[in-house]
């Protein structure tokens, strides 16, 4: 009996051995330490609202045209007494503004937008040519003198869609859309008769004529945007291409008394000045600054 309560000690002990030598081990390590889980890394996006400034050069290249109805009250005469001439009014200048617009990404490398834009712009150009020369059917010879046309292209403006191919840093997009043009247009012709060079004491006879028109027509380019540091600015380079077809005409009177000259009337005495489809090709560099994240 002895020998078994001996036993049973022996095993109790041992059993509370363990169990010390466990809480012990329990005691030596340390306890976990929890912390927060990260935020989510932010993507960067091109959707948003955005707006700037944007400035670049311009160049413009159109053709205006003499023609008259010097005859045109005479029975029989034909429709010009002179034979026409051209001249190149084509200048390049400085432009600057501003734009607006909204940018939606999707799938998800491919943003698609619309944009607002106007510049100010105060492109002049001027030609002149001479002495003209009598039509064929009416006389020969030639008038002393010459014809003088101006331009001033002023303020283009458009509205436009753009769609792009996007990453997180840069993008590269089309655009295109309408776009709108104040043309000034101005016209004069000098015949001095016989006196040439013309002179302020020989005899003149002159057709001065001017208007002033928006053009519509449409434009289509493209472009390159950057995010140079994580953040709302965006820098950008981008070429526009305007095209605006059609006709500005200035009329005249030249001689009568008292002088007759009118586009719709078949009796009259003018000259007129025509300028053509006018293209403007710019490049502008440009800063945005995106609202929102």
């Amino acid at each position: 009996m002895h020998h078994h309560f001996a036993t049973a000690l022996a095993a109790l002990g041992l059993s509370i051995g363990f169990a010390g030598a466990g809480q012990a081990a329990d005691i030596a390590r340390p306890a976990p330490v929890y912390t927060k889980a990260p935020p989510p890394a932010v993507v960067s996006s091109w959707t948003g609202f955005y707006g700037g400034l944007d400035a670049g050069y311009g160049a413009v290249d159109p053709t205006a045209t003499q023609s008259d109805t010097l005859l045109s009250n005479t029975p029989g005469s034909p429709a010009n007494a002179l034979n026409p001439l051209s001249v190149s009014l084509n200048k390049s200048g400085f432009l600057a503004g501003g734009h607006i617009g909204y940018n939606y990404q999707f799938a998800p490398t491919w943003v698609a937008g619309i944009e607002a834009d106007f510049d100010w712009a105060n492109i002049k150009a001027s030609g002149s040519t001479g002495p003209l020369s009598f039509n064929p059917a009416v006389s020969t010879g030639t008038l002393y003198g010459g014809v003088t046309m101006q331009a001033t292209y002023r303020d283009p403006w458009s509205i436009r869609g753009r769609i792009g191919y996007a990453q997180p840093a840069y993008m590269v997009y089309a655009t295109g859309g309408f776009a709108q043009l104040n043309v000034g247009f101005s016209g004069n012709w000098i015949d001095c008769g016989s006196s040439t060079p013309c002179t302020p004491g020989g005899f003149q006879l002159t057709a001065a004529a001017s208007t002033s028109q928006e053009r519509s027509g449409w434009v289509a380019g493209a472009g390159i945007e950057w995010k140079p540091v994580p953040g709302p600015w965006i820098i950008g380079l981008e070429y526009l291409h305007y095209g605006f077809e059609g006709t500005t005409t200035a009329s005249g009177p030249a001689g009568g008394t008292p002088p007759l000259c009118s586009l719709n009337s078949k009796e009259s005495s003018c000259m007129h000045f025509s300028l053509g489809d006018i293209n403007l090709d710019a490049v502008r560099a440009r800063v945005s600054y995106k609202f929102g994240n």
